[in-house]
């Protein structure tokens, strides 16, 4: 008898009590299976979960989010009582570096698990069908890769430059 095999990620651990968190299931099993069933007990509501691709899927969609949730949250120092300047350029800095890791993880699920990289030609590849590989290919497309990075910091700091000395 072969043994069934689902995987789950969520992120239930600290960040996931104040900011709640989602089910993810990779290679769901069947309707009316027992492991169905635990999955429905273990969301919220039942069917309150999300399928998202093939095994593998789960684990990398809840690695992207964690990503993406760092982002924000550190994006800006915790408030307190202090009026200070922020210090946008070393913000900036772990952003793009932050923005560089996750395209890199998307574009190695890629690689790894679809097996191809965008742009793909229509109609859609079917192992490219599923919600990872759409999280995957959304994040490589917005997130230019680390050269552009380097290239928008360089306009950037020349930009603030002649501002600076037109000022002076």
């Amino acid at each position: 008898m072969p043994l069934s095999f689902v995987e789950l990620a969520g992120g239930w651990a600290p960040a996931g009590a104040e900011f709640g968190f989602i089910l993810l299931v990779g290679d769901p099993p069947p309707p009316g299976t027992a492991a169905r069933l635990a999955l429905d007990a273990l969301a919220p509501q039942p069917g309150c979960w999300l399928s998202s691709g093939p095994v593998h899927s789960a684990r990398f969609c809840q690695r992207a989010f964690d990503g993406l949730m760092h982002a924000g949250l550190a994006s800006m120092p915790e408030p307190d009582s202090q009026p200070r300047a922020l210090e946008w350029e070393a913000i900036l800095q772990k952003q793009w570096m932050l923005a560089g890791k996750l395209r890199q993880l998307a574009e190695a699920y890629l690689t790894e698990r679809v097996g191809l990289l965008p742009p793909y030609s229509a109609p859609l590849p079917e192992t490219a069908a599923h919600y990872a590989a759409n999280l995957a290919r959304t994040i490589m497309l917005a997130l230019p890769d680390s050269r552009d990075w380097a290239a928008l910091q360089n306009e950037l700091a020349a930009h603030l430059q002649s501002r600076d000395d037109a000022r002076k």
